[in-house]
C-alpha cells in the first residue's frame, strides 16, 4: 500500500496545469481508499468571511473538473457546508 502511495504522489506531483492536478489529486483518492464521494475544494478567504469553491469532484467512478463545469462555478460561504465547518472548527481553522 505504501509504495502505491508514493506512485500517486508522485504522478499527481507532476502536474503543472492545475485543473488536472485536482483531478488527478481526486481519483488517487477514488483508488486508495474508495469513498462514495469525492469534491475538492479551493478554500479563500473573502470579506465576507471564508467561502470555498469547488475544484473536482467525482461520484466515486467518474472524475470531473473546472474543465467540465461552468465559468459562473460559485463561492460557498462555508455556513453552507456544515461538514467542512465543523471539520475546520475542530482543527482551529475557523
Amino acid at each position: 500500500m505504501a509504495n502505491q502511495i508514493l506512485r500517486h504522489i508522485e504522478n499527481i506531483t507532476r502536474q503543472r496545469d492545475t485543473n488536472l492536478l485536482d483531478s488527478s489529486i481526486t481519483n488517487a483518492l477514488i483508488q486508495l481508499i474508495e469513498p462514495k464521494f469525492v469534491r475538492l475544494l479551493q478554500l479563500y478567504n473573502r470579506e465576507t468571511g471564508l467561502a470555498a469553491v469547488t475544484n473536482a469532484w467525482s461520484d466515486g467512478v467518474h472524475v470531473q473538473s473546472l474543465d467540465d463545469i461552468p465559468t459562473d462555478n460559485d463561492f460557498d460561504a462555508i455556513e453552507k457546508l456544515p461538514g467542512l465547518q465543523k471539520c475546520l472548527e475542530e482543527a482551529g481553522a475557523y
